[in-house]
């Protein structure tokens, strides 16, 4: 069935409409006195009629007229073939749903002309015939299975729409052309627009493939890569930076406006003109000032005005808790060496509280947690925070903490070796350490070992490092050497690290999520675009949240063991998807396959009914300047046989 790609080419078949009044309008002539009568006998019977209008008479110039108006119509409304008819009986059906589906093609996007394509494979098909669909998404997906039923591959085919995430098509076409490879009768269908953000070869062994391209070429500009930077403390306000990577892709300039501003705000906080140079990618800063409150909050950047690819217009980020470290020293005790330590240290914002607050108060998640004095009794691995320091003092009345067991305790303990290689001892030396009393611990991942047994051990878990020391800093000298100053700051930086490696850092969109939380919650809730409050399980601390199809600030929050939450932003981010220029599609083939393309954008037909319209024209003139050389003849042998008086007076 053909399709027409711009419908409004049809309307210059309304000059018809006068071409055919000249033919049935008489012609109004002016009086003149001639000699004779006789040669104008047609001409007067046409002023005397009473109606202006003459019969419409079967001509040849009026019918090679209307030819050509039909082809020169035709031609400006671009035809295109959207397939020919399906040659097997089971036809694999793979749609692109890549983000540069979702380009806007005149009244309709990409996607909408691939799926009618899709539409009219199915209805080619042949009596008994069966189809499936796959959606060449980020990950290949079977929309259905092998079907009959045209109404239900029809409505299949409705349901599919354009991502905002890169495409694999060469992983869909594999999977499609393997379902296909063992049917006797097969045809593999492409339909794609040819942007493809993979350079992955395209294979297909021994299936025939057509291949339907759609689109046309498109400027277009966006996003291709965002990040976000802060300067300051955490508790207070903070100068955040965020740099966007924004490409031109089109053939000309344009000028722009980048703004960013707050999720739950309209107003931007930050804003640029910029001139985006054509195929050039043009760094963009955005600097603005961070609130208290703002820390973790969503950040939406934009480019205005609109192109041909509306999803690579936004871009998302996250308001930095900070440059500093979020530390809370939580302890009971006067005059504490860990908290002297800590509030020496200017890289670090530092809360304070008791150890019964610790699990009444908002904790900031990334925080390095130090409680000096006891464990808390939920435990280090159930605890708020990301890392944690336990030191254990006289007071600790508990058997374990984070899995290592308690042994007895024991006076004036000598230490004689520790982990040189593990990052928190590093640079530091334990020789001649004085310690009063210590905690034996049953571990076996040893940190600092004494004569008695194991005195400091690792008790980490997955995504969170906990450190346990069983004795009080106060109870021996080691507050007043310098290898304690040198412990406390190597604990600090491996928690900035950690904090820097984030696993809640943002995603793209079509890979899925990794959300730490305390090991004991069994279930997180996501909102966000697409999501209301849908709930994800919880194994071991991780909160795995399937792949997003679409960009945007997702929020995750839990209510168990404590109440919590963390915000993920989602980017698409790929030049690979903004440049929507459609390209060559090729698909290697085995023996037995072939890969054909159906036409596009008329794929040069109109140029053929444009000239074939020209050449029917030219016949038209000639046929018209014919007929009078003919004519001109005939009225000269007529003229001559008149009498000589009459003919005297004609001429």
């Amino acid at each position: 069935m053909p399709e027409l790609h711009n419908p409004k080419g049809l309307f210059l078949l309304l000059l018809a409409i006068p071409i055919v009044l000249l033919y049935v309008l008489k012609v109004r002539r002016e009086r003149r006195v001639v000699g004779s009568t006789w040669l104008w006998a047609e001409a007067r019977r046409d002023l005397t009629a009473r109606h202006p209008w003459k019969r419409l008479r079967a001509e040849v110039p009026l019918a090679l007229q209307l030819l050509g108006l039909l082809g020169l119509a035709l031609a400006f409304a671009e035809p295109a073939l959207r397939g020919r008819g399906s040659s097997g009986r089971t036809v694999g059906i793979v749609i692109d749903t890549s983000a540069s589906m979702g380009v806007r093609e005149g009244d309709a996007t990409r996607i909408d002309l691939g799926k009618r394509a899709a539409h009219d494979t199915v209805d080619r098909l042949p009596p008994g015939g069966t189809a499936f669909l796959v959606e060449a998404g980020r990950e290949p997906k079977f929309t259905l299975a092998k079907e009959t039923d045209t109404r239900r591959l029809h409505q299949a085919i409705d349901r599919i729409a354009a991502t905002e995430e890169e495409g694999d098509l060469a992983g869909a076409l594999a999977i499609a052309a393997d379902r296909l490879r063992s049917e006797p009768d097969a045809e593999l269908v492409l339909v794609t627009d040819g942007a493809l953000a993979k350079e992955t070869p395209l294979v297909a062994q021994g299936v025939p493939v057509r291949i339907v391209k759609v689109g046309a070429r498109s400027d277009n500009a966006g996003i291709v890569a965002v990040d976000t930077q802060a300067d300051g403390s955490a508790a207070g306000s903070a100068k955040v930076q965020t740099f966007a990577l924004v490409h031109n892709f089109g053939a000309v300039a344009r000028d722009v406006y980048v703004t960013a501003s707050l999720e739950d705000a309209e107003a931007p906080v930050a804003s640029r003109r910029v001139l985006l140079a054509p195929g050039v990618a043009t760094p963009v800063v955005l600097g603005f000032q961070a609130g208290p409150t703002d820390g973790g909050k969503g950040i939406v950047v934009r480019i205005s005005g609109s192109d041909a690819l509306a999803a690579d217009d936004v871009a998302y980020g996250r308001v930095p808790m900070g440059a500093r470290l979020p530390v809370v020293f939580a302890g009971d005790q006067a005059g504490s060496w860990a908290r002297r330590a800590l509030a020496a240290d200017g890289s670090i914002a530092l809360q304070e509280l008791s150890l019964a607050q610790l699990f009444r108060v908002n904790v900031d998640p990334e925080a390095l947690v130090v409680a000096e004095g006891a464990c808390p009794e939920s435990g280090a691995s159930e605890a708020p925070g990301l890392d944690w320091l336990v030191f254990l003092g006289p007071g600790a009345t508990q058997t374990s903490c984070s899995g290592v067991r308690f042994g007895p305790s024991v006076e004036n303990p000598r230490v004689t070796s520790w982990d040189r290689a593990d990052g928190r001892l590093r640079f530091l030396t334990l020789d001649g350490l004085h310690l009063r009393r210590a905690r034996t611990l049953v571990s076996s991942t040893a940190l600092m070992r004494a004569e008695e047994g194991v005195i400091a051990a690792d008790a980490g878990v997955p995504g969170r490092m906990v450190t346990v020391v069983g004795f009080d800093p106060a109870e021996s000298d080691w507050p007043l050497r310098a290898s304690f100053v040198l412990f406390m700051r190597n604990v600090v930086e491996l928690a900035r690290a950690h904090r820097a490696q984030g696993t809640t850092a943002p995603g793209r969109t079509g890979e899925p999520l990794r959300v730490p939380v305390p090991t004991s919650t069994t279930q997180v809730l996501g909102s966000g675009p697409g999501l209301d409050d849908r709930a994800f399980v919880v194994r071991g601390g991780l909160a795995t949240i399937p792949a997003m199809a679409r960009a945007g600030v997702y929020h995750f929050r839990w209510t168990a063991p404590r109440t919590g939450a963390v915000v993920v932003p989602v980017n698409l981010v790929s030049a690979a998807e903004s440049d929507v220029a459609p390209r060559d599609v090729t698909v290697t083939t085995t023996a037995g396959g072939a890969a054909t393309k159906a036409p596009t954008r008329g794929a040069g037909i109109e140029l053929y009914l444009a000239a074939l319209a020209l050449l029917v024209l030219l016949t038209d003139y000639w046929y018209f300047t014919r007929a009078a050389r003919k004519t001109t003849p005939s009225l000269r042998r007529r003229e001559a046989s008149l009498p000589g008086n009459v003919r005297k007076v004609a001429s």
